[in-house]
């Protein structure tokens, strides 16, 4: 299992990475305009809070696939390594496959089903994010989804790993991924997005 804080707020990931094993952040353009700073300028502080292994996912904001494409060129170039996040849309599952050839990593974001995620997967993703609490808003079953997810990674796409988004409970996360641990063995990535509500912090 890997942690990753959801937010743009330095301070708290300064904070957070002393005390936890945060193996890195994830930000999204609504969590970038909360912070009141340029992607520009809080990106680099928020891989130095992590250090050089900490992993930064940052996330496109166009709409077809040439400008996701040219978004995360960008982004790579101000921060190599940089993990780009794109929605998969038919022009995102586009985008991934280019991105894929120009060594780009990728996180496919906005899943909302198991074969969306494995769609993104197979055009080259290397992670793959459900919205877990989304999908119960909706009437269906966010946990059980991430589970048919994993499963299908496992046989189809191996190399691939999910990043369970839209986890709001601590309780939720833990829910999902102990039944994949325990039956698969594999490596679950979780958000992090409510450390800052523990009591001892």
């Amino acid at each position: 299992m890997e942690l990753y804080l959801d937010t743009a707020n330095v301070a708290e990931v300064e904070r957070l990475a002393r005390i936890f094993p945060i193996a890195g952040v994830t930000t999204n353009p609504s969590i970038v305009a909360a912070s009141k700073e340029s992607i520009w300028d809080v990106l680099p502080r928020l891989q130095n809070a992590i250090g050089e292994e900490g992993t930064l996912f940052a996330q496109t904001m166009s709409r077809d696939a040439k400008g996701m494409v040219e978004e995360a060129k960008r982004l790579n170039n101000a921060i190599p390594g940089i993990v780009v996040k794109i929605p998969v849309t038919a022009e995102g599952l586009a985008a991934i496959k280019l991105l894929k050839k120009e060594g780009i990593v990728t996180l496919g974001t906005a899943v909302y089903s198991a074969s969306q995620g494995l769609l993104a997967a197979l055009a080259g993703a290397k992670y793959v994010a459900p919205y877990v609490n989304r999908v119960d808003a909706q009437g269906g079953d966010g946990i059980r989804m991430v589970q048919e997810l994993q499963t299908l990674l496992e046989h189809h796409a191996p190399d691939s790993m999910v990043l369970a988004a839209s986890s709001k409970p601590d309780s939720m996360v833990l829910a999902a991924s102990f039944p994949v641990l325990k039956r698969r063995g594999r490596r679950w990535i979780a958000y992090w997005q409510v450390a800052r509500r523990l009591p001892f912090l």
